[in-house]
């Protein structure tokens, strides 16, 4: 039948009637019309409504009203057999089985193959091992197919369909994944076991209605008896005896037209005789949760990896994609290779010591406990899961108390091997009998001490072997007696646990691991330290402990001893070590049970639109229109009309629902209509309706352009604490005028108003008609309870000033772009505009007397910091040559103890660690900044008690003209804090189609921009210190070669105490590792440009070549009489002659008197210049100064400086 023919049929059959969408008017004009009559006596008009109700969201109140009409219409006729009387009972006996809903959601995802199946995958909240389709059609299978393939998909489906071998000859598929079996009498005989189907779709247009209601007892028990979907498609008014009977065992999910998408139901049947326990046992049953799985760690140095198989398990129970929280099999890894800090809830297992001597790579736990960089990761955990008791103990004492989240222990699994484990015997003691000699293995390398197994003692025929897995035991220098065994088989490697003993020593302890695992596997004696985390494992008669340090193992290791280590092993109960023990662990833990349970439909999107509607239901469709499909933001979002005017409720329910019925996992649309006017209040509310974690609100005289959601959410980005609009108003300096305060907002000379087109600001009013709010703003606002029913009417006022007074946001004006948003004409129609009324006039006044009672905004800021011998000392400390350290902002005091110890007499900090996305130094100024004013002072103190002064500087993403203002409102007194370095390594448009050695002077528009960002940060900085010096870096990254392309001559008019920095890397082809390569040494030439061949000029860089570039530095203070300040310069320290390349730079420094910092001084994220680790790249942990030639020259170079503070006063 061809598509035309179809459509004809279906339109020709009465149930369908009903469902023509280009009929659906003239019912609803129908069905109003009927309100007046007397529905008792026209079952034409109980028929209507029953259908406008069935083919809409089958609204219970309207239900209940129906099944009341009917029954009383059907218990007073004589005759109940006619066709009318019979469709209106089976509408009746339907609608009572659906009575348990208020309502069902209409999604358009249904209406195509492709989206209702993922809808259905949802409704799971897992993909489907089987799917069983009834009735397919060609076109069915097609899209499906496509569909699979496409995303991936792990199902297996049967389409089940007549003509079942032409189908299989025009439609060839992936018969592992798709079958077409035959369709006969829909019986699936043994092809299908009965109760393994997770999702049964039917075509009530290809399957007749005769067939499916007598087999559907034998369809049901095909379906599991849990967590199965059915979506039935096709359906009409003569399938309600059908529809009922689902509805006896499954619940609706969704609908759209002429789709139901249903999913089982859980039936407690219980009667007064059903014992308590079972009653208990159902209402203590937890809820499913589910959980986003980030991908596996790879370990594949892991033998027969049991650890990633069980995550792999516990992925297939309880991973689903749409989950809210994360889960991170590998917490501490995880958080060193991620390129982003995760913004939503997560949780995680723990896998690493607590104290270590790594120093670049996973974070011991109380790094992770004390350093800021993991603060903003902990702020999101939900839960830690620890695979020893000891690591759990020092998370909760650490963390527990702060974050406030479950943390729980569970043992690490292991993998079964394939004989028993009870039966696996050991022969390493027999082989010692009668060969004389056993080999004693040292296998794996994390936490493990090498030289304690090197220095152990071990009796006569013990031989000890090493087992070379991972990198860092390829490092290890390995002593004669000691056999060296490469990485082995799989199967070579379970003959070395069967044969052999296996021994550990550790450096630390307190971590799960994994060879004790697979020696218990295996029942293989394993010489271990008698250690918590150990024993926890081995339990605590194990007959081969030892005690952590000893080196005398004659009486130890024996073959007696070995022996009965085997033993005990085969004895012990292993079930808790088991991968369904540990997956049973989490599933039950206080980390899973604290989690909401998974609610199918519940979706989080992007961010969240809230329209407020009232009587400018003129632009609702456009406004709509412009959001739905003209957007060029690509995330998802979700949109909130809420609809204040009781009048307008179908003129608005008609536009919105245009755009309903297009919801999709993408984007979605929801309709609230109220009886009464909320005004704008109503974004009061959103909080607990808004499925983001940012409000973005456009009022309803404001049609978005393209560029709206993302203007925002790029700006959003830039400032994520802020809250964000494009107009508003800020107060200028006053008092109140007590006699006539309503003067304020009639002369505006207290108040001024900045528009659309008005450059970037802070201000003291948002005009929130478009504006974003984070989600925490909104419960920060809602926490403070209005104090007058009337400043609703001018909650965007309230709402400024409660979050700036209370809660200390910035409030921050945008200035818009192109293709961001149109205002209608009637924005400001008198009487229409809100705004024009005076009602809301007189809030307006009663706002401003509220807070400005209360001291808000705070005019009378206190005069910058001036104290002319500081100011003259701090000017001092930039007179003479002398050398420092680029230092992280968490450097310990035992760091410091080595600074002072090599003659470091002064640093800089907050350049080190900026490549990280998030966590950066100095970072928290833009979430917490009080927090990190604390952590601030510390630090400075810290260094000024050791003599060391500080220059701060400042990550682009940070140096704001606020940040800087809050930075030297902190700092100015400190007598140690010599410079402000306001951000580090500028760069313009133009620079970065530039190359070092042929740099261009900057556009004019270019050099005009970089002026007014360095004023703009000046100006920050004076507002509240006058005595610190202000430091400049040169464009194109701190360019030695753009000293000249500052606007000096301006820059001084602007101020006085100025330096100017550059970074010297000249050239990154010979200093930077990944770009040198291992090609090029110093001194030596180097190319210009690399990958030009042979053909390359080339420069010879040397001592002296250094000495020239840097004479561009004394010409430019000739000139300019400004000091200049090499804040960075260095060399990876494998570079051949990296040495040298030092010696030339700080001989440089010293000739012309300048002050300069070595980088970097144990940069925690990068070893390539922690010169303390000397010049082998293989070195990342053992840190010397004497005998290295890098910390002697900087010992050096140090000593020279003068210690310009002791102590802070």
């Amino acid at each position: 039948m061809d598509a035309k023919s179809k459509q004809e049929t279906r339109a020709n059959s009465a149930g369908n009637n009903s469902l023509q969408s280009s009929k659906k008017n003239t019912q609803e004009n129908d069905a109003n019309k009927s309100s007046s009559v007397d529905l008792k006596s026209r079952p034409e008009q109980l028929l209507k409504r029953a259908r406008l109700c069935f083919q809409g969201d089958e609204c219970w109140d309207e239900k209940e009203a129906l099944i009341s009409k009917i029954e009383e219409y059907l218990s007073k006729q004589n005759d109940t057999t006619g066709k009318s009387e019979h469709q209106l009972k089976a509408y009746s006996e339907y609608f009572q089985t659906t009575g348990t809903l208020e309502s069902v959601p209409i999604e358009g995802t249904l209406a195509n193959d492709c989206g209702a199946f993922q809808r259905a995958v949802d409704a799971l909240g897992k993909m489907p091992k089987i799917t069983v389709v009834l009735g397919a059609a060609g076109e069915t299978i097609d899209n499906m197919s496509k569909f699979i393939e496409n995303e991936k998909f792990d199902t297996k489906v049967f389409f089940v369909a007549k003509n079942s071998s032409k189908f299989r000859q025009e439609k060839p598929m992936d018969m592992k994944k798709m079958s077409i079996l035959e369709e006969n009498g829909l019986t699936f005989h043994s092809t299908i076991a009965r109760n393994s189907v997770d999702l049964l779709r039917i075509d009530c247009d290809h399957i007749s209605i005769n067939k499916i209601g007598p087999v559907w007892n034998d369809l049901v028990e095909y379906l599991l008896t849990e967590n199965a979907a059915i979506l039935l498609t096709n359906l009409n008014e003569h399938h309600l005896a059908f529809l009922t009977e689902v509805a006896g065992c499954f619940d609706i999910i969704s609908k759209q037209d002429n789709i139901r998408l249903y999913r089982r139901r859980l039936v407690m049947k219980m009667t007064t005789d059903t014992p308590y326990e079972e009653v208990q046992e159902l209402w203590n049953t937890p809820l499913p949760r589910k959980l986003r799985f980030e991908e596996n760690p790879d370990w594949e140095h892991h033998h027969k990896n049991a650890f990633t198989s069980s995550i792999d398990a516990l992925r297939n129970k309880l991973g689903n994609d749409n989950a809210e929280v994360l889960f991170i099999p590998a917490v501490e890894q995880f958080m060193c290779d991620s390129q982003a800090t995760p913004v939503q809830p997560w949780i995680g297992i723990i896998h690493g010591v607590i104290d270590s001597n790594e120093h670049f790579y996973v974070p011991d736990l109380r790094k992770l406990c004390t350093q800021q960089r993991y603060q903003p990761w902990l702020r999101q955990c939900r839960g830690l899961i620890t695979l020893t008791t000891d690591q759990a103990q020092f998370l909760k004492a650490n963390l527990q108390d702060k974050y406030g989240m479950p943390i729980v222990s569970v043992k690490y699994p292991f993998t079964a091997i394939e004989r028993s484990l009870t039966a696996t015997k050991s022969t390493a003691a027999e082989i010692w009998k009668s060969t004389g000699s056993v080999d004693v293995y040292f296998i794996g390398s994390f936490d493990r001490d090498f030289q304690h197994f090197f220095q152990a003692q071990l009796p006569d025929g013990a031989r000890k072997a090493l087992l070379l897995g991972d990198w860092r035991a390829q490092l290890i220098t390995i002593p004669d007696d000691v056999i060296r065994a490469e990485r082995a088989t799989d199967d070579e490697y379970e003959r070395i646990l069967s044969e052999s003993v296996v021994f550990l020593s550790l450096k630390q302890g307190g971590a799960a691991n994994t060879t004790v695992l697979e020696c218990i596997a295996r029942n293989t004696p394993i010489i271990a330290p008698r250690v918590a985390s150990v024993e926890e494992y081995l339990g605590k008669d194990y007959p081969l402990f030892y005690e952590q340090g000893a080196l005398d193992f004659q009486h130890i290791l024996t073959p007696d001893r070995i022996e009965k280590a085997a033993t005990y092993l085969r004895s012990m109960d292993k079930t808790s070590l088991a991968a369904d023990h540990f997956i049973d662990s989490i599933e039950k833990s206080t980390v899973l049970a604290s989690l909401a349970p998974y609610k199918t439909d519940a979706r989080q999107f992007t961010i969240t639109i809230a329209i407020c509607s009232y009587k400018r239901t003129h632009h609702l469709r456009n406004i709509l229109d412009s959001l739905w499909n003209k957007q060029t933001y690509q995330g998802n979002y979700e949109i909130i009309v809420w609809n204040n005017n009781r009048n307008r409720q179908k003129t608005v329910a008609d536009i919105c629902g245009e755009f309903m019925t297009k919801n999709c996992p993408q984007k979605q649309l929801e309709l609230i209509q109220s009886s009464e006017n909320h005004y704008c209040a109503v974004r009061f509310a959103m909080p607990q309706l808004m499925r983001s974690e940012r409000l973005l609100i456009c009022d309803d005289d404001v049609v978005p352009g393209s560029d709206f959601i993302q203007f925002f959410i790029d700006a959003h980005h830039r400032h994520p604490t802020d809250v964000l609009c494009i107009r508003g108003q800020y107060f200028l300096p006053h008092k109140m005028n007590d006699i006539d305060p309503h003067q304020v907002w009639i002369t505006y000379d207290h108040v001024r108003f900045v528009d659309d087109q008005a450059e970037e600001r802070l201000i003291h009013y948002v005009h929130a008609d478009v504006c974003l709010i984070p989600k925490l703003a909104l419960h920060e606002i809602a926490s403070i309870p209005l104090p007058h029913d009337d400043f609703k009417l001018v909650d965007d006022y309230w709402m400024s000033y409660v979050l700036s007074a209370q809660f200390e946001r910035r409030l921050r004006k945008l200035k818009i772009a192109e293709n961001v948003l149109e205002r209608m004409s009637d924005s400001d129609e008198i009487g229409l505009a809100l705004h024009t009324r005076p009602e809301v006039s007189n809030a307006r006044t009663r706002v401003y007397i509220e807070h400005m009672c209360h001291g808000w905004p705070q005019f009378d800021r206190p005069q910058p910091y001036y104290d002319a011998a500081l100011a003259a000392h701090k000017k001092r400390a930039w007179d003479k040559y002398r050398l420092g350290m680029n230092v992280n902002s968490e450097i310990t005091d035992s760091d410091i103890v080595v600074l002072k110890e090599l003659g470091v007499g002064f640093v800089r900090v907050g350049a080190v660690g900026v490549g990280r996305d998030q966590s950066f130094e100095f970072s928290e100024l833009n979430a917490d900044y009080k927090q990190q004013m604390v952590q601030t002072s510390s630090l400075i103190e810290r260094l000024a008690r050791n003599g060391i002064d500080v220059v701060i500087v400042l990550d682009r993403r940070l140096a704001t003209a606020e940040n800087w203002r809050r930075l030297a409102d902190c700092c100015a007194k400190f007598k140690n804090v010599i410079g402000y370095d306001l951000i580090n390594e500028p760069f313009t448009d133009q620079n970065n189609d530039q190359h070092w050695y042929e740099m261009k002077p900057l556009e004019p528009d270019d050099q005009e921009k970089l002026f007014e960002m360095y004023r703009t940060l000046i100006e920050g900085v004076r507002s509240s210190d006058l005595v610190t010096p202000v430091i400049i870096e040169t464009p194109f990254w701190a360019s030695i070669s753009t000293l000249d392309h500052l606007p000096i001559a301006k820059l001084k008019q602007v101020e006085a105490n100025l330096i100017v920095s550059i970074h010297y890397y000249e050239p990154q082809l010979l200093t930077w590792r990944y770009q040198n390569k291992n090609r090029f040494a110093f001194p030596g030439p180097v190319p210009i440009y690399d990958q030009c061949g042979p053909m390359s000029e080339t420069i010879d860089w040397s001592h002296d070549y250094i000495a020239k570039r840097f004479d561009l530095i004394r010409s430019w203070i000739k000139e300019t009489e400004v000091p200049v300040f090499v804040g960075e310069f260095g060399i990876c320290r494998d570079t051949v002659g990296a040495d040298q390349y030092l010696e030339a730079v700080v001989d440089s420094c010293k000739r012309l008197n300048l002050v300069g910092c070595f980088y970097a001084f144990r940069d925690p994220d990068w070893e390539a210049m922690d010169y303390e680790l000397g010049t082998d790249i293989s070195n990342e942990h053992q840190r010397t100064i004497k005998g290295n030639h890098f910390m002697e020259l900087i010992k050096n170079s140090c000593a020279n400086d003068f210690a310009s503070v002791t102590k802070n006063e």
